[in-house]
């Protein structure tokens, strides 16, 4: 998370090495889900439905907790 402060009020993009390192964290963890394209009757429109119900436990949500977790320093995991 190069230094980035969870509790920071100024959210940024990642850059391509962190959505890299992110993805290789959350490997083992989550099944890789489909994307489809939704056809809508609307103009220039270009709708896409990424399918993460179809995780074993049903959520997007363990993607980013999952990241936030392995990228932690050892002691700093406090609820």
């Amino acid at each position: 998370m190069s230094g980035r402060s969870l509790t920071s009020s100024v959210l940024s993009l990642p850059n391509a090495a962190e959505v890299a390192a992110a993805r290789e964290h959350i490997r083992p963890f989550a099944l890789r889900t489909p994307l489809l394209r939704l056809n809508v009757d609307l103009p220039g429109a270009k709708l896409f439905l990424k399918l993460e119900n179809l995780q074993p436990w049903g959520s997007f949500k363990i993607r980013a907790a999952v990241n936030v977790l392995r990228t932690m320093e050892i002691g700093r995991a406090h609820v």
